[in-house]
């Protein structure tokens, strides 16, 4: 990742590779989008309904050339990622029950693992699509 400290970084790398990491990523994550889709500016970020207490450690990345900083929290701080994809039309209706059901057995594999066994954001999953 020391590689993708620039905008425009992230758009070179993302071109290169989108082919391969697009398909996979909706596979393994129904109704989600790597994160280099709202990096690079093709999908608006799901908009922070307000700030997290700090005392969180919730994920935040600087990207240099955004002038920002990409959050991920839960709502209620942040909308939920698949819901407002739905409504911006790029998640339809079979790829939203996808992601229903995914989330429903995500839920039992991780019971009783607290934050630890919900791991599994993009910008953690390094070397996932080989």
């Amino acid at each position: 990742m020391a590689g993708l400290q620039h905008v425009d970084d992230w758009r070179r790398v993302w071109g290169e590779h989108r082919e391969l990491i697009e398909p996979k990523a909706r596979e393994y994550l129904p109704g989600r989008r790597p994160f280099a889709r709202y990096v690079t500016g093709e999908l608006p970020p799901p908009p922070l309904l307000r700030d997290p207490p700090l005392s969180n450690n919730y994920a935040r990345v600087w990207v240099a050339g955004t002038g920002r900083f990409w959050t991920r929290y839960p709502e209620p701080y942040q909308r939920n990622e698949t819901a407002w994809l739905v409504e911006i039309g790029e998640v339809d209706q079979a790829e939203y029950r996808d992601w229903l059901a995914d989330a429903r057995s995500r839920s039992r594999a991780t019971r009783g693992r607290g934050v630890w066994g919900l791991l599994g954001d993009y910008p953690l999953e390094r070397g996932r699509y080989r």
